[in-house]
C-alpha cells in the first residue's frame, strides 16, 4: 500500500514539475515573441497618452539620440502625466532617453544640469541632441480654469499639451541651421553685450542663445549693407537720429523679404518715421497710461488675432511695458490675406484697456485724461505688418515682416530681473524668423466623468461600496475557514 502511494507521489511530482517546466517555457516563448513582435494599445475610454500619427512619423526619422531631462519634483501635478506620455516616446523610439532629475532630492546632478544646459532652474524638460537644446517650461504643458479656486476648490486642467510641446522641441533641435539675428548698434541702442543690471540687454541675448538663435552685433556705419545672412534685424532703444542713407539701407532689406524688429522708446525722435509710415504704421508724440501696479508700468492684456499673441491669449497672460508710446496705423488692420500683396498688411498686437489713454503731455505726473487732447483707449502700443506674398500664393518669395514695439525695456536686463515675461518678445522673433515649431497635434483634453446622485443615493453607494462589500468578503472567508475546520 504504502509503495502504491510513494509511486502516486513520484507521478504528481513529475506531473507538477513537468507543468511547471511547461509554463516556464511558455512564458519566455510569448515574451520572446511580444519583444519581437511588440503590440501596445490603449484600452482607456480617452486616449490622453497614445502618441499622434504625427508624432510617430517625426520619431522614425530621428538620425541621432535626443536626450531629454525631466527637471521636475515627483511631487508636482504634472509628474505623472508626463512620466506616462514619455514612456510612449520611449517606446515608439530608440532614440529618445528619458532622464528625470527632482530637483528636491539629486542636488548635485540639479547642479550640473543648470550648469551644463544653462537653465535658470526647475519645472523645465530640456532636450539635447549634439550641440543643441530646446527647453519647453512645464508651465506651458498644462491649461487650467483657475474659477474653481475662488470657491475653495482645486484648479481644473482643460487640456493637456504634452505631445504637441515634446513633439516640436524634438523637431527642433533636429535643425542643422540656426537663424541669426543681428543687433544694430551705433545710435545709442541697448547692447547686448551690457550687463547692467537694469538698461543692459545681456539677459535676453542669452534666452535668444538657449533658444538656439546666435547673435552678433551691426553697425551700418562700417558696412555698405545689411548682410545677406541676417534672419532678422533688431534696433531696440536708438537715442540717436539715423542718417538718410542708413535708413535707405534699412528699407532696402525690407524690400528684400527682409525681417525687422523695432523697439522704439516714448520722447525720441529717430528719422525712422517716413520708413514707418511708407509701412503703414506713425509713431506717435505721447505716452500711453492704463492698468499699473506702481504708476509707471503698463499691464496690457488685450491682444489682437495674431500668431505671435495667440499663446497670450489663452494663457491669459500680462505683457508690462514701462511708458510706452502709442502707434497709429495708417491702414486698416486685420486686412484680408486677399489684398494686393504690396500693401502691407497690419494686425495689432497689444493694446492698453479703455480705461487707458494715449497721454499727449508725456512729463504730467500723475498722468490725467484730458477729453479731446488725449486719446482714449484702447490705443495700440505693439504692431505687426507684413508685406509680399501670402498663403497660397504659389511663388517662392519670403514675405517682409516688421514687428514694431513702442518701449524698449520691457526685455532690459532690469525688467527681467523684475520678473517681466519675455513671451511676447520671444513669440515675435519666431513669427520674424519663421520658426513654426508648433506641429499641428491638437491639445489632449482631460476625460472626467460626471456622477449625478442625490444625497440619499450616494449614502446607499458609500455604505455598499464601503460597508457591504468588505463585509461579504470577510463573512465569506469565515464560513469557509469554520467549514474546513469541522
Amino acid at each position: 500500500m504504502n509503495r502504491r502511494l510513494k509511486g502516486k507521489r513520484w507521478v504528481a511530482g513529475i506531473n507538477a514539475g513537468a507543468a511547471l517546466l511547461l509554463a516556464a517555457a511558455l512564458a519566455v516563448a510569448l515574451n520572446v515573441l511580444a519583444a519581437r513582435h511588440p503590440f501596445r494599445m490603449d484600452l482607456g475610454r480617452y486616449p490622453y497618452y497614445t502618441l499622434s500619427e504625427r508624432t510617430r512619423e517625426l520619431l522614425k526619422t530621428l538620425a541621432t539620440d535626443v536626450r531629454v531631462i525631466v527637471f521636475l519634483s515627483s511631487e508636482h501635478d504634472l509628474y505623472r502625466d508626463i512620466r506616462r506620455l514619455f514612456k510612449e516616446y520611449e517606446y515608439a523610439s530608440s532614440r529618445i532617453r528619458v532622464e528625470y532629475i527632482d530637483p528636491h532630492r539629486d542636488l548635485a546632478r540639479s547642479k550640473e544640469l543648470v550648469l551644463r544646459y544653462d537653465v535658470t532652474g526647475p519645472d523645465v524638460v530640456v532636450f539635447a541632441s549634439a550641440s543643441r537644446k530646446q527647453v519647453v517650461p512645464v508651465k506651458d504643458v498644462a491649461d487650467y480654469d483657475y474659477v474653481p479656486m475662488l470657491s475653495g476648490r482645486p484648479k481644473v486642467m482643460t487640456a493637456f499639451r504634452g505631445e504637441q510641446l515634446f513633439s516640436s522641441a524634438i523637431q527642433g533641435v533636429m535643425r542643422t541651421k540656426n537663424p541669426l539675428a543681428y543687433f544694430l548698434t551705433g545710435h545709442g541702442e541697448r547692447q547686448i553685450a551690457n550687463y547692467d543690471q537694469y538698461s543692459g540687454y545681456s539677459i535676453v541675448a542669452r534666452n535668444l542663445q538657449r533658444d538656439n538663435i546666435e547673435v552678433k552685433t551691426l553697425n551700418l556705419g562700417e558696412t555698405p549693407a545689411i548682410p545677406k545672412d541676417c534672419d532678422v534685424l533688431l534696433i531696440a532703444g536708438p537715442n540717436r537720429r539715423f542718417t538718410r542713407a542708413e535708413s535707405d539701407m534699412i528699407k532696402g532689406y525690407l524690400d528684400n523679404s527682409g525681417r525687422v524688429m523695432l523697439l522704439l522708446d516714448a520722447g525720441t525722435d529717430v528719422g525712422l518715421g517716413g520708413l514707418l509710415e511708407a509701412w503703414g504704421i506713425r509713431l506717435a508724440e505721447d505716452r500711453v497710461v492704463g492698468l499699473t501696479l506702481t504708476g509707471r508700468e503698463l499691464l496690457v492684456t488685450i491682444y489682437g488675432n495674431h500668431p505671435i499673441t495667440d499663446r497670450l491669449v489663452l494663457a491669459n497672460v500680462a505683457t508690462i511695458f514701462n511708458g510706452p508710446r502709442s502707434l497709429q496705423p495708417l491702414a486698416a488692420t486685420n486686412a484680408p490675406l486677399t489684398q494686393s500683396a504690396d500693401k502691407p498688411r497690419l494686425t495689432v498686437l497689444a493694446s492698453c484697456s479703455e480705461q487707458g489713454w494715449a497721454e499727449m503731455s508725456p512729463n504730467q505726473s500723475p498722468p490725467k485724461f484730458d477729453s479731446g487732447v488725449d486719446r482714449p483707449g484702447p490705443v495700440p502700443v505693439a504692431m505687426a505688418v507684413e508685406k509680399g506674398p501670402t498663403l497660397g500664393m504659389d511663388v517662392e518669395i519670403k514675405p517682409s515682416r516688421m514687428v514694431v514695439v513702442g518701449d524698449s525695456s520691457l526685455v532690459s536686463n532690469g525688467a527681467l530681473l523684475a520678473g517681466y515675461n519675455t513671451d511676447l518678445f520671444m513669440n515675435a522673433m519666431n513669427w520674424l524668423l519663421e520658426r513654426n515649431d508648433s506641429l499641428p497635434i491638437a491639445a489632449k483634453k482631460p476625460g472626467r466623468i460626471h456622477i449625478i446622485m442625490s444625497r440619499k443615493q450616494f449614502q446607499i453607494t458609500h455604505g455598499i461600496i464601503v460597508i457591504a462589500i468588505p463585509a461579504i468578503v470577510a463573512l465569506t472567508g469565515l464560513l469557509v475557514w469554520l467549514r474546513r475546520r469541522r
